[in-house]
């Protein structure tokens, strides 16, 4: 601990590696409780639905949780850092350590310093999780689940294995300006031991209707990088829209297809199941599709992925400025914890209402996820200049008396 304090902090004192001793001993424990706490509202009560309804094996349900465990680690981080800082700095508000260190001259902006290397190691902590353990973790519990159950995931409408619907663009240039017209959509019936089945094709040239392709499947042809149509027949368009020649087919190969379709058909993990560049190339192959709503709601999960972090900064503040007082009577400690419980209960509410409007795009999701910790910090900040100046007026009163 002391290389990582140095590491951070160059000139760092006694005071902070005592500090930091204090937040991290709370925070060893305050971990171990909010991670338990967090599995049991998460996975745990459902499991015993599973066990009770389902006959949902023991072994597995402890593999379930052995596997999720990372990921509510995950989710456990930000509020451990919370209750650690404030419960560490509320023992010394108790013990009269900060009015000692006020009297030295010590800040109490210089105090938070601690607590934001605690939020730095929980912030690395999370992200590392997150990023290279949660996803592969997430995914195997789920299988294991899914197996244990004789549930498919390929039968899953939200996996896009079942009633497919996919579409292309292409750029055309009219007057210098770029616009892009509708080159094909396809819809499957479904997806199973790598083919489409059932398709129906429609061709688009110059925002007309050209053709119209039914078959019974398809397949991808990695060799020659085509898509392989079997058992079906093609209907021609004329200019007016009616139908033309029609050409009966065993097997044809088609060059209008590109192989997005092959990636997002394989794409069928939930995004908790995806690392942050899987998330990305998702986000390449969808976008050529033009579904705004799908585009809009990856995005936002790839925010969230950065902004989650930041969370454990926010609630180190917040959980400074809850737990330096003066006071150290029961009724101040209750207005901590209502000030944490409603901080709490304003950060996950604007959470959600951003969730809304960024899904709605009311609002930019490039700064609307920024909102919510934005304004938890606001509040942390105005807290701690609120007990500095309670500090500075009752320091100044002494020396007048």
């Amino acid at each position: 601990m002391k290389k990582l304090i140095k590491y951070i902090l160059p000139n760092y004192s006694i005071l902070d590696i005592y500090l930091t001793k204090n937040i991290l001993l709370c925070f060893i424990f305050s971990i171990i409780f909010c991670s338990i706490v967090a599995e049991m509202i998460g996975i745990s009560f459902e499991q015993i639905r599973l066990i009770t309804e389902w006959d949902l094996p023991l072994t597995t349900s402890i593999y379930v949780h052995y596997l999720k465990l990372p990921s509510f680690v995950s989710i456990a981080l930000p509020y451990a850092v919370l209750f650690s800082v404030m419960f560490a700095y509320t023992g010394l508000s108790r013990n009269s350590e900060i009015i000692a260190l006020q009297s030295f001259g010590v800040s109490l902006y210089r105090l938070t310093i601690p607590a934001l290397v605690v939020g730095f190691f929980a912030a690395t902590m999370m992200l590392s999780l997150s990023e290279l353990i949660d996803p592969s973790a997430n995914y195997k519990a789920a299988m294991a689940l899914e197996k244990q159950m004789n549930v498919d995931r390929n039968v899953l409408d939200k996996y896009h294995n079942k009633n497919i619907i996919y579409k292309e663009y292409s750029s055309v240039s009219a007057q210098s300006n770029e616009e892009k017209s509708l080159k094909l959509i396809l819809f499957a019936e479904r997806f199973r031991q790598g083919k489409l089945l059932n398709l129906i094709i429609l061709k688009y040239d110059n925002h007309k209707l050209t053709e119209i392709i039914n078959c019974n499947s398809a397949k991808w042809d990695k060799k020659y990088q085509k898509w392989k149509l079997n058992n079906g027949e093609k209907n021609l368009l004329t200019n007016n829209g009616n139908f033309g020649e029609r050409i009966h087919f065993k097997s044809i190969s088609i060059n209008n297809i590109s192989e997005n379709l092959w990636h997002y058909i394989n794409l069928n993990r939930d995004h908790r199941e995806m690392y942050i560049w899987e998330l990305y190339d998702k986000l390449n192959i969808i976008q050529h599709m033009e579904d705004v709503k799908a585009i809009t709601k990856l995005k936002v999960d790839i925010f969230r992925r950065y902004i989650s972090p930041l969370t454990c900064f926010t609630f180190a503040i917040l959980g400074c400025a809850t737990g330096i007082n003066r006071q150290s009577k029961t009724y101040s400690i209750t207005r901590r914890f209502i000030l944490i419980v409603a901080s709490i209960l304003i950060y996950h509410t604007l959470i959600f209402l951003m969730n809304y409007f960024c899904l709605s795009q009311v609002i930019p999701i490039h700064w609307g996820m920024f909102i919510p910790a934005f304004i938890v910090f606001t509040i942390a900040i105005s807290i701690l200049v609120y007990n500095n100046q309670l500090f500075t007026i009752n320091k100044r009163s002494k020396l007048k008396i």
